[in-house]
């Protein structure tokens, strides 16, 4: 309910049919089950409810964290995952800039195929391109990983005051650890050829 990924309604229907009394206090369990699902601005005010029961920040770390191994371990949904990781970068979780703008990037807008989508490129273009990822796709998903592990990033999950959109976080990684494993200078060039392409195709490119 808080990322948004299950719907107000849903949430509702599971709340009157988990036994969340076992694992509320008798008051909290009360304020949830009394929570009035269909007035205005719910959805804010269930939000708000909802974190005194959850730390924001580890549900977010646990998630990205989960989407990340997914990633390592070669998930089926691989191509899906890194599509997010691109989404999330434009969002504001700059430490994901390898495997948003590097990885996640070819499959919003494949190489060598900007007049088609990822799911219109055959079985054997897109295996190419996956293959084409390795070994550093690897190793970034280890770095990232380990950053969240090792408290180097630490997720609020929180947005930003001024804008809904972007995600807050924050950044104690050294300045060598910021730094890309990917070629810059390859990446900008490549970027600079596909720009026009991808603002024409509606894909959002970050400052």
């Amino acid at each position: 309910m808080i990322s948004g990924e299950v719907t107000l309604e849903a949430f509702e229907e599971w709340v009157y049919t988990s036994s969340l009394e076992d694992e509320l206090s008798e008051e909290d369990h009360l304020d949830l089950i009394s929570f009035n699902f269909k007035k205005n601005g719910a959805k804010y005010e269930l939000i708000q409810l909802l974190k005194r029961f959850v730390d924001l920040g580890e549900y977010e770390t646990q998630k990205i964290r989960g989407k990340l191994e997914a990633a390592l371990n070669k998930d089926e949904r691989l191509p899906d995952l890194l599509a997010e990781f691109y989404d999330l970068r434009c969002r504001g979780y700059v430490f994901l800039e390898d495997l948003g703008m590097g990885f996640g990037l070819s499959i919003e807008a494949p190489p060598k195929h900007y007049d088609q989508t990822w799911e219109e490129l055959s079985r054997e273009e897109q295996d190419n391109i996956i293959a084409g990822f390795y070994p550093e796709l690897d190793e970034c998903l280890k770095d990232a990983i380990y950053w969240l592990d090792s408290g180097k990033i630490v997720l609020t999950g929180e947005k930003e005051l001024d804008n809904d959109y972007f995600l807050e976080y924050h950044d104690y990684r050294t300045e060598a650890e910021k730094k890309s494993r990917l070629f810059k200078e390859v990446r900008k060039k490549w970027w600079q050829f596909w720009k026009p392409k991808l603002k024409q195709s509606g894909v959002f490119w970050p400052d």
